[in-house]
């Protein structure tokens, strides 16, 4: 059993005659620019064409990157390509409309065969997101079991009754960085950040007992210049060693070769290319008008309406200044934009390119938090800021007032709700909704 870390989230898990590629991230920039890959690795493509199959956990870009799948389609016409299927997310359509021809739709928690001895079970979490379960044969005859925990934020009660049901895990993928904009006014030390993320790192894998833990998912840069000083506060991944002897700080560029029951994996490094790539900012363009802000402002009003109906009305106005004219206006969620109050003070600010975008795209609300296209202006801000997005990303994900309502009265989504069984009862019981993206606690 091999698994080579190509980039970013991506990996190359060789088990019996499978070789399963995860999330291609291989060059450019996701969330509108706002990140770009730590690691220039040209052989990630080259490994990407040796693949037998590709699995993409969920949409996010620095995942669902379209440019690299096209790029992954083009080197390996004949790939299988597993596509999620779930009631608020259909992946395998999406695949198929980039043009790849072989499409497996992979239910929840339904156990797909990809080749005699190897089997995978996809577990859905945090409203997009997902975990991949892997068994395949080992050289002693024992199963070899794989979990990619990937960018997953459930309670830990939840992890403990998962990890009763997986049960033994050989080796453990996850994330360790934080992935989007620090919810903080002003910005924590860099000392302080990094005890949240290892603080973080140290408590998710130990339910599920892994013979061994790989950090992955978590080699980006931002490039935001409302952001650019949380570079300084990435977590290094030689770091996660002083966390527990079974963390494998696998480089970019690196395969970790696991053999009989050793549970220290050989390293072998391949690509001598894979150098660190350059930290260039986001240029932004002026000439965003107030028109174009309201209009954007009116569409995003609009969902929230559409999302929550009467209980829209808890939803909070956020007070924005327009950084490049300087003017603060206010988003009320469930009007649209109007002048703020002469005495109102700003929660946060950003560029007006980049609000319109956040305000009229689909998944806007997810690309600019997790992009990281903006400041806070006061601590009181991230308040408000932090009940305002909670609200639009559940809608973004189709887990908002009127969908829940919809999914309660379907076949399909009361299937959709009991597959989240562990979760919903673990967020029922800590009374905590798992961000979207990696948060540090303070």
């Amino acid at each position: 059993m091999q698994i080579r870390l190509l980039n970013h989230a991506s990996v190359l898990i060789e088990v019996g005659s499978v070789r399963l590629l995860t999330d291609p991230w291989f060059f450019g920039t996701c969330f509108d620019g706002g990140w770009g890959l730590r690691w220039d690795a040209p052989a990630a493509i080259d490994q990407a064409a040796r693949a037998t199959h590709l699995w993409v956990s969920h949409f996010h870009e620095d995942h669902f990157h379209i440019p690299t799948l096209k790029a992954v389609l083009e080197r390996n016409p004949g790939i299988v390509a597993l596509g999620n299927r779930s009631w608020n997310f259909q992946l395998d359509a999406a695949l198929r409309r980039l043009g790849f021809e072989n499409v497996v739709a992979l239910d929840e928690r339904r156990p797909t065969t990809l080749a005699p001895g190897v089997v995978v079970e996809r577990y859905p979490a945090t409203g997009i997101d997902n975990m991949l379960l892997v068994r395949g044969p080992g050289a002693d005859g024992r199963p070899r079991t794989i979990l990619n925990y990937n960018d997953c934020v459930v309670p830990a009660s939840t992890r403990r009754w998962l990890a009763r049901r997986f049960g033994p895990i050989d080796v453990f993928l996850c994330n360790f960085n934080h992935a989007g904009k620090l919810l903080r006014h002003p910005l924590p030390p860099v000392a302080t950040v990094h005890q949240g993320l290892l603080a973080n790192f140290e408590s998710i894998f130990p339910p599920f007992r892994p013979r061994a833990v790989l950090p992955f998912a978590s080699h980006h840069i931002y490039r935001a210049p409302e952001n650019a000083p949380q570079n300084a506060s990435l977590l290094e991944v030689e770091r996660l060693a002083e966390v527990d002897r079974r963390v494998v700080p696998l480089r970019v560029g690196e395969t970790a070769c696991f053999a009989g029951e050793a549970r220290a994996p050989r390293i072998e490094r391949h690509d001598a290319g894979v150098r660190e790539a350059e930290a260039d900012l986001i240029v932004r363009a002026p000439g965003t008008t107030r028109a174009q802000l309201q209009e954007a402002a009116a569409r995003f009003a609009a969902r929230i309406r559409r999302a929550y109906g009467p209980l829209a009305a808890g939803v909070p106005s956020l007070v924005v200044r327009v950084s490049e004219t300087g003017e603060v206006v206010e988003l009320d969620p469930r009007r649209g934009l109007r002048p703020a109050d002469g005495n109102a003070t700003p929660d946060l600010e950003a560029h007006g390119s980049a609000l319109v975008r956040w305000w009229s795209r689909p998944y806007g609300t997810d690309t600019f938090c997790v992009g990281a296209h903006f400041g806070f202006a006061s601590k009181a801000g991230v308040v408000t800021f932090r009940r305002l997005i909670i609200a639009a990303l559940l809608a973004e994900n189709r887990l908002d007032a009127r969908s829940t309502l919809e999914m309660l009265t379907s076949l399909q989504g009361q299937r959709f709700l009991w597959n989240r069984r562990e979760e919903i009862a673990g967020v029922l019981l800590s009374r905590q909704v798992g961000a979207e993206y990696q948060q540090p606690e303070p």
